[in-house]
């Protein structure tokens, strides 16, 4: 009992730190809909012809999705190493509506129109995703370690920027659409713990 109430202090301190990171990537990359465009556009020119390249005054913002990012999974890697993200509540019935997700679980209330809520609506996740989100960083993590999820992302980056074809996705023959669907998955349940449990605890301490 007594080791209970040491680690709560540092399953607290994780939390902190990864609400933060939370508020501080979608604050900083245009917010979901723009994260998950940006995402798309850089896989797609990176895993297309060398000759295609992302346009020269577009390289600053992606340079910063890609630093914000890798950031993002650094912080959710911590935190699920600790074990800090399974004192996360899970989803229950209410959150739904006749079998659908209630936007107010995934999305920002601040929303006048039904078509504004489907912008935010998660497209790749499944059923236990929605009701758990963190639950799957396990299998994110599974797939590849966090040093190969850190280079994948540097290798997007520098594909999609440079003519060189010395990249990280050509020398291991990476699957494109893999790595499509799992940073789709990475920001959309990250994105629902932010509405549920980050946004505005980390709103509140990001000025402190």
């Amino acid at each position: 009992m007594n080791q209970t109430k040491r680690l709560r202090p540092l399953f607290l301190q994780d939390l902190t730190a990864y609400y933060l990171s939370l508020h501080d990537f979608f604050s900083s990359v245009g917010g979901f809909p723009a994260s998950k465009m940006t995402l798309h556009m850089l896989i797609l020119i990176a895993s297309g012809p060398p000759e295609v390249l992302l346009q020269h005054e577009q390289t600053p913002l992606y340079h910063s999705f890609k630093t914000k990012l890798k950031e993002l999974i650094e912080q959710t890697y911590r935190s699920f190493v600790t074990g800090a993200l399974n004192t996360l509540p899970a989803a229950q019935k209410a959150f739904y509506d006749d079998g659908a997700p209630k936007a107010a679980f995934y999305c920002p209330t601040k929303l006048n129109e039904p078509i504004d809520q489907w912008d935010f609506y998660p497209r790749f996740i499944s059923k236990k995703d929605f009701i758990t989100p963190h639950s799957f960083y396990q299998a994110f993590f599974a797939y590849k370690e966090l040093s190969a999820w850190v280079e994948i992302v540097d290798a997007l980056f520098r594909s999609a920027t440079t003519t060189d074809e010395l990249n990280l996705l050509s020398i291991h023959n990476e699957n494109p659409v893999l790595l499509y669907l799992y940073f789709q998955r990475l920001i959309e349940t990250s994105h629902i713990v932010y509405i549920r449990h980050g946004l505005g605890y980390a709103t509140l301490n990001s000025n402190r």
